[in-house]
């Protein structure tokens, strides 16, 4: 499990623990959140889909790296930054749009002077559209789960020019937002837009 896997779940497990507690005075089916039409937010989050691949910043084969007289070093990624805005129907269901970007890059390095001789640079972005699904809620937090699909477009700037489009299902099995107005919130992801968590801050009118 990698630290930012560690930090996360941690983060979750906390924030779990404590909207459990502060609902514990009321009876739950009494709670429930004033209803608020529109959500805007900003998240960070661990890796992409295409951050696996490092085929696409490097195409050939890296057994050949010796005939091209060079070698790679380790791929490097910025994480994916993302944006949400979400329209919700009613209390429990809502339409959810995400414009996502991250980059990965790795250098290359000459055999005989280990010097770099250049930078290959990869870029995805996506944008994913689904439905949020709010299955519990208390004084001022939200459970959810998102369904939908991603439209990616992922371009190499390598030794060769690739670039590559696709539709993914997109899925955030559990997400939690802790708030009223102003709210943060953790979520999991497990879709080619984003693998392993993400954290935010939203607002909601």
């Amino acid at each position: 499990m990698t630290k930012f896997s560690k930090i996360f779940a941690a983060t979750l497990i906390f924030v779990t623990l404590v909207s459990i507690d502060s609902a514990k005075a009321e009876n739950p089916r009494r709670v429930r959140m004033p209803m608020k039409n529109y959500e805007v937010s900003i998240s960070y989050g661990g890796i992409s889909y295409f951050d696996f691949c490092t085929d696409r910043i490097s195409p050939y084969d890296r057994s050949f790296d010796r005939v091209y007289s060079t070698y790679t070093g380790p791929v490097y990624t910025t994480g994916v930054f993302a944006a949400d805005f979400t329209y919700y129907f009613r209390h429990w269901v809502g339409l959810t749009a995400r414009g996502s970007f991250s980059t990965r890059w790795e250098n290359v390095f000459d055999y005989n002077t280990d010097e770099r001789v250049q930078t290959n640079l990869s870029s995805a972005m996506a944008l994913s559209v689904g439905a949020k699904f709010v299955w519990a809620t208390g004084k001022t937090c939200r459970w959810y789960t998102i369904v939908g699909l991603t439209g990616s477009f992922d371009n190499v700037e390598a030794k060769f020019d690739n670039t590559e489009y696709g539709l993914h299902l997109w899925v955030a099995p559990i997400g939690l937002a802790v708030g009223r107005k102003v709210f943060g919130f953790v979520e999991s992801g497990l879709s080619a837009e984003l693998i392993g968590g993400r954290f935010g801050i939203g607002y909601r009118f």
